[in-house]
């Protein structure tokens, strides 16, 4: 039996490990990763090498942060194929170097592409040195810039934000929202207004900003403010990495480029093709509901491999969130509860939380371990 991921990011890391030790339960049991980096990258931990104020923070903070799959799995047996997919069809992956692969299952975790770096861009292959130069070449254009506009205000536009004003309080930070307030819980709401205004943080709301150049000003439609800015940084835009299936399954891509899949995460139709995380049309896109989607898929594809059991349907839950407003502080949503600290402006108890679920990424063992704590604690009657 051959598996073949595609995509070692939030679901992918969690999945190759446990399929790997699956090989000593199933005779045979081939698995192959793919991916068109050769690297895993904490992704929310992006913003924070980012917004680092000299070189030397930049460069801890982005060991930290990343690392080559050959290390961060160097315990697992598996074949890693350092390659973009560009088509799959129903049996085969095929690569832009020409070669194909084929399988028996195929597990899709190409995640999504980003129209900032707060990605490595899919459409490239990259090595971990082209990374770093990436990142540290907008580092700097981040720390020679004074008036700086965020576009988007999701949790990137959010961190980003609070981020560079608490490492650079002495520049002009700027938040653009479409929306008529921030898209979480009222009592969320509040707190970022306060945390914005403690930090000086201006925030447009409902204003939609396009066409920008890489400086310029900025005209708002409704208060008719004229905003100068050095330099903007899209927060928003995530594109799901779904082209390798438009070619063979087009009627399973919805309007905005996710690939439709059922209640099992499978491709519609295709039993040996499942979609995980970013990339399918199963609510919204965030790191750690990746994380139960992926844990979900490893359940029910044991018990497949080992013909035990019917597979469980995916119950969808409200999204944990856990984000930043500043180097020191953050805010939480987990199972309803909201955490904001006593002044509501947030709190270093997020933070080291933070810190924790990110170095335990790079622990695979545990990472699984915890992430099946944490599926149980969201689906409790499962």
């Amino acid at each position: 039996m051959k598996v073949v991921v595609v995509g070692g990011g939030a679901a992918g890391s969690l999945i190759l490990p446990k399929l790997c030790q699956l090989q000593k339960q199933v005779d045979s049991l081939e698995v192959v990763l793919i991916d068109s980096k050769e690297f895993f990258e904490f992704t929310p931990g992006m913003v924070s090498v980012l917004s680092q104020p000299n070189l030397n923070a930049f460069l801890k903070e982005f060991n930290k942060t990343t690392t080559l799959y050959e290390d961060l799995f160097s315990k697992f047996k598996f074949k890693f194929i350092h390659q973009r997919v560009k088509t799959v069809t129903e049996n085969e992956v095929f690569l832009q170097n020409s070669e194909s692969v084929s399988f028996d299952f195929l597990i899709y975790c190409a995640g999504s592409n980003y129209p900032s770096v707060f990605k490595p861009d899919s459409f490239k292959v990259f090595k971990l040195t082209e990374r770093r130069e990436e990142l540290q070449a907008f580092r700097q254009q981040i720390e020679t810039s004074k008036d700086i506009i965020c576009i988007g205000a999701g949790i990137v536009g959010i961190e980003m934000a609070t981020d560079l004003k608490g490492y650079y309080p002495d520049k002009t930070i700027t938040l653009f929202n479409s929306r008529e307030d921030f898209p979480m819980v009222q009592e969320i709401q509040e707190a970022l207004h306060n945390v914005f205004n403690k930090q000086n943080i201006k925030v447009f709301h409902n204003e939609r900003v396009e066409n920008l150049s890489n400086s310029g000003t900025v005209t708002t439609k409704h208060s008719n403010d004229h905003i100068h800015y050095d330099l903007s940084i899209m927060c928003t835009g995530i594109k799901p990495n779904s082209q390798p299936f438009q070619e063979h399954f087009p009627s399973h891509i919805n309007s905005k480029g996710y690939i439709h899949v059922n209640q099992y995460f499978q491709l519609e139709g295709y039993n040996s093709i499942y979609c995980i995380g970013d990339v399918n049309d199963v609510q919204e896109k965030l790191y750690s509901l990746a994380h139960l989607q992926a844990i979900h898929f490893i359940k029910n594809f044991t018990q497949l491999v080992k013909q035990i059991n019917s597979p469980m349907v995916y119950k969808t839950v409200d999204p944990p969130l856990m984000f930043s407003v500043g180097p020191k502080k953050g805010i939480s949503y987990i199972n309803g509860k909201v955490i904001t600290g006593f002044d509501k402006t947030g709190t270093c108890f997020v933070t080291y939380n933070r810190q924790f679920f990110q170095w335990i990424n790079f622990k695979p063992n545990l990472n699984m371990h915890l992430n099946d704590f944490i599926y149980k604690f969201a689906h409790p009657y499962e």
